[in-house]
């Protein structure tokens, strides 16, 4: 029988949102999305913004990079 995918991977998914809500949390995610859209910031010649949304996408998807990098862009004006 093969297994159900509520008992594989959903587990792995949960898990990781949890650890990522976390860090988050403690601001751990922040200074580290920080310190990779500055490098590539630099190394790419991108936006400030385009470089934390790329990076953002990463760890926390794209739903929820695009409402934190919301309040960035309010703020930047």
């Amino acid at each position: 029988m093969a297994p159900v995918f509520m008992f594989t991977a959903l587990q792995v998914l949960v898990f990781f949102a949890s650890v990522v809500t976390l860090l988050y949390y403690y601001g751990i995610i922040q200074y580290v999305l920080r310190q990779m859209a500055h490098i590539m910031q630099i190394t790419l010649g991108t936006t400030a913004v385009e470089s934390l949304n790329a990076c953002s996408c990463v760890f926390l998807g794209q739903v929820t990079s695009l409402s934190r990098d919301n309040s960035y862009a309010v703020n930047s004006k």
